[in-house]
C-alpha cells in the first residue's frame, strides 16, 4: 500500500508507546525517510 503522508500520531499512554515510536523511527530512517518536526507557518 502506497500512502503519502506528512505527519504520524502516536499516544504516549499506551504500554511500549515508547519501544514502538523507538523502532518504527529506526525503520523510517532506514527506509530513508527523514524525520523532522513540522515547519511553523
Amino acid at each position: 500500500i502506497s500512502v503519502r503522508a506528512e505527519t504520524i500520531c502516536l499516544h504516549g499512554d499506551t504500554p511500549g508507546a515508547v519501544e514502538f515510536a523507538r523502532t518504527l523511527r529506526a525503520r523510517l530512517e532506514s527506509e530513508g525517510i527523514t524525520i523532522a518536526a513540522p515547519e511553523k507557518s
